[in-house]
């Protein structure tokens, strides 16, 4: 925020503390950030310009009350100082984008954060409403993803499922009632998270994903990012996905509960990150049980139906889908950069213990790589 326009008004971040500490020294700070501002010029200006930085001032009215006491230039000295630091904020400032109060309100909290990592504190939340994302698979970690980004203030969601609500689903997610068990999971999930928060729109598809196609398909036009949230392995879908998203050039990205072992990422970006090829292939090099996973993996493709139930605790899910929902935060709002970018992350539920893994690309990956198949028209253009 420049200070050049005298008009401002300029308001104190109310999420900071201001603590006298002696007659030279003042403590500001907040949860990470702390700044010790010295000198008896400073600490004797501090209590003078704090009550004026309310929002009602202009910097012009501001040097006008103090004037007879404080030099014009110290008291631009402070606010300058004041500014550099972040501890100001433009009072006037309004969203530039169309929401509502209550949408406001509903996001308050969300925006104080971002207030934090940019001068327009409204422009992440604006990157958020405009957002599209197609979410697939809508068990307990989809759900839970579904509903962490629904009240985030998601611009569209799309959830994807083929399953209907079993009782054991009412009795592990809380927004399934009694009367929900036989529905389709996208029609149950989607009417409750819908109904608690109206500001977005969701929508849900039934479907079984069978190839690359449905998954290309399924991908809304102007889509920024697809989340594959499985409960139980999926590689044939994670292969389709991955394919799908590199035609079109749609970020995405996967997160699971292996027992209890969370796994989160890769993010992957078409032809700038690892795809998941480059992971799987990366991965298969390293195993000390070669044969097996092999042979895991493909009985997994063969018998997409045979899932074995692991059994888990409520918190293992919210862990990991929340850690899904955040990074996807991250990289719509770009607030800060996802750590599952071009990485896997691992977090050993019981220890919480976790451990983050870069995904090199490999350079004649045969999905995302010069080692691909390409059709004729497409290698002339190399």
């Amino acid at each position: 925020m420049e200070l050049n326009d005298l008009t401002k008004k300029l308001r104190f971040r109310k999420y900071f503390y201001t603590i006298p500490m002696d007659k030279e020294r003042w403590q500001l700070r907040t949860g990470g950030q702390i700044s010790t501002l010295s000198g008896r010029s400073v600490a004797d200006l501090i209590p003078l310009i704090l009550p004026l930085l309310d929002g009602d001032h202009t910097i012009k009215e501001i040097i006008s009350s103090l004037s007879d006491r404080v030099d014009q230039k110290v008291v631009l000295q402070v606010l300058d100082i004041l500014n550099k630091k972040r501890f100001l904020e433009d009072a006037s400032q309004e969203p530039s984008f169309e929401i509502s109060d209550e949408e406001l309100k509903r996001y308050v909290q969300q925006i104080i954060f971002f207030s934090h990592t940019c001068d327009d504190k409204y422009e992440r939340q604006d990157d958020l409403k405009k957002a599209k994302i197609l979410i697939i698979g809508l068990g307990q970690i989809g759900t839970e993803v579904l509903w962490s980004l629904a009240s985030s203030g998601i611009g569209k969601i799309t959830g994807v499922d083929s399953g209907v609500i079993e009782g054991k689903d009412k009795n592990t997610n809380p927004f399934y009632t009694k009367e929900d068990i036989g529905k389709p999971k996208c029609e149950a999930a989607i009417t409750t998270i819908q109904k608690l928060n109206s500001y977005v729109l969701l929508e849900g598809i039934r479907k079984e994903i069978k190839s690359t196609q449905d998954v290309e398909d399924l991908i809304p036009e102007g889509c920024n990012l697809v989340i594959v949230c499985m409960d139980h392995p999926a590689v044939s879908i994670y292969d389709w996905v991955n394919e799908a998203c590199l035609q079109k050039s749609i970020p995405w990205m996967r997160g699971s509960l292996d027992e209890q072992i969370g796994v989160i990422g890769p993010l992957i970006i078409p032809y700038q990150t690892a795809c998941y090829e480059c992971y799987k292939l990366r991965r298969e090099s390293n195993l000390s049980l070669h044969a097996e996973e092999i042979a895991f993996e493909n009985y997994l493709k063969d018998n997409p139906d045979n899932k074995v139930e692991y059994g888990t605790v409520i918190p293992f899910v919210k862990i990991v889908a929340n850690f899904m929902a955040l990074e996807a935060l991250k990289f719509l709002s770009q607030f800060d950069f996802p750590v599952t970018c071009g990485s896997i992350l691992q977090i050993n539920l019981y220890t919480l213990e976790y451990t983050i893994s870069k995904i090199l690309k490999l350079p004649r990956c045969p999905v995302c790589g010069k080692g691909r198949k390409m059709p004729a028209e497409e290698i002339w253009n190399l």
